[in-house]
């Protein structure tokens, strides 16, 4: 007697946010899938707002719907919003709907001893080393280096280019500009806005927004 075993079906993963952030989060997962480092199926993405007419079709996928369809689907969703306080809010509001799957992109390199909370995604050539804290749905664009030692909060965005050198501490909801530089040693609070470019050398308080080189406070 032949038993013919059925092989379950990848998960369907569908993205909330169809803007520039969610749809570079979709080339990132699509890139994964191909090289074999996850199993899925990239279902389409789901935003209260119809995208642009022709803009997923271009790459391959579909608007579903508003957020609300999210409770009928059966899938891991990957929050592909890109500023950190509506990810935060977007993620309570969709917390129990779905699992939440990590967007790793095959060219990120993950040293030992790192760990990372559910949501994390690293774009393209992101470099993270050795004894690293990642919070949940923390967000690393094209091109960052995130040193040793460092310990980053939940919700976080490190815009393209932007380096935190080795001990570096950065709270919650905290945005790193484009090609931001964080000296080691260096503590920003939570809530902070760090500019593109800026060279942080001292630490942040909470709430604070931080521009230039070296980065002063904005007035």
């Amino acid at each position: 007697m032949v038993v013919h075993m059925s092989t379950p079906a990848p998960p369907s993963i569908v993205i909330v946010g169809a803007g520039g952030h969610g749809r570079e989060l979709y080339w990132a997962l699509s890139a994964a899938i191909g090289a074999g480092q996850c199993a899925g199926h990239l279902a389409g993405f789901v935003d209260d707002r119809p995208p642009e007419a022709g803009l997923l079709d271009r790459i391959g996928s579909v608007w579903l719907g508003p957020m609300d369809v999210l409770a009928e689907l059966d899938a891991d969703l990957v929050l592909g919003i890109g500023a950190p306080l509506s990810r935060a809010a977007v993620a309570a509001k969709l917390a129990g709907i779905g699992g939440r799957f990590a967007v790793v992109h095959p060219s990120v390199l993950i040293g030992p001893d790192v760990e990372c909370g559910e949501g994390f995604v690293a774009c393209a050539n992101v470099s993270v080393t050795t004894n690293v804290r990642v919070g949940v749905h923390v967000h690393l664009n094209r091109h960052v280096t995130v040193g040793h030692d460092c310990v980053v909060g939940d919700f976080v965005s490190l815009h393209p280019a932007a380096v935190l050198s080795g001990n570096v501490r950065v709270g919650a909801r905290t945005m790193i500009g484009a090609g931001a530089v964080v000296l080691p040693g260096v503590s920003i609070g939570s809530d902070v806005q760090v500019g593109a470019g800026a060279v942080v050398t001292k630490d942040v308080l909470d709430g604070t927004t931080v521009v230039g080189v070296p980065a002063k406070r904005m007035q």
